[in-house]
């Protein structure tokens, strides 16, 4: 409004006038926001779009604290079914069917666990050693931490380039590695020990 010439005191009121009538509230906004993404992404992804929109992560994490597990499970596996659907129509290696269904459902926002879960209860599976390798894949968390490390690191020494102001260079480091995937509570423990290091 500011830049179309208004008042800076008249869009003051305005504003406030919008939060006075409820008519701007981030916690009904992320509450709407949550029930109409989560039957397609997991809570990881929706984090990170309503921090992207500007919403405090205390909220965030308050409205998605009143998400059954349950519940972003059974989504998780319908989208699973749908998608393992259409890959074993292309792809006949179990292999590439098992990585490519994992990787879909990490880019989706959901939990390395959750896909794992998932992923034993979707993909069909004759080679009992092909399964249990890929289970290894997913339950490493000490290779995911690492992976997370090399990256985030490599990612921090490219924005500390060109963004000096950490609270910024911090905030756009952890929206880059969640939207590869990585849970919330690795991401915070990475960039923990980067900011300790410096």
């Amino acid at each position: 409004m500011l830049n179309k010439g208004y008042e800076e005191k008249a869009v003051a009121r305005i504003l406030d006038f919008l939060v006075e009538y409820n008519f701007v509230n981030d916690e009904k906004y992320a509450e709407m926001f949550i029930r109409e993404k989560i039957s397609s992404n997991g809570k990881n992804k929706i984090k990170y779009l309503l921090l992207k929109k500007g919403i405090s992560e205390d909220v965030i994490q308050d409205k998605l604290n009143d998400v059954k597990k349950e519940d972003e499970e059974a989504h998780a596996l319908m989208i699973a079914e749908k998608k393992y659907a259409s890959l074993i129509k292309s792809e006949k290696n179990w292999n590439k069917s098992y990585k490519k269904l994992g990787e879909y459902l990490v880019a989706r926002g959901y939990d390395f666990d959750m896909v794992k879960t998932i992923l034993n209860k979707v993909v069909k599976n004759e080679d009992e050693d092909f399964c249990n390798s890929q289970q290894e894949i997913y339950s490493a968390d000490e290779d995911n931490l690492e992976e997370l490390k090399k990256l985030a690191e490599k990612r921090y020494r490219i924005l500390s380039k060109s963004e000096k102001d950490l609270l910024k260079l911090y905030r756009k480091l952890s929206q880059y590695l969640a939207r590869k995937g990585y849970r919330w509570e690795y991401i915070n423990k990475i960039l923990k020990e980067i900011s300790d290091n410096e």
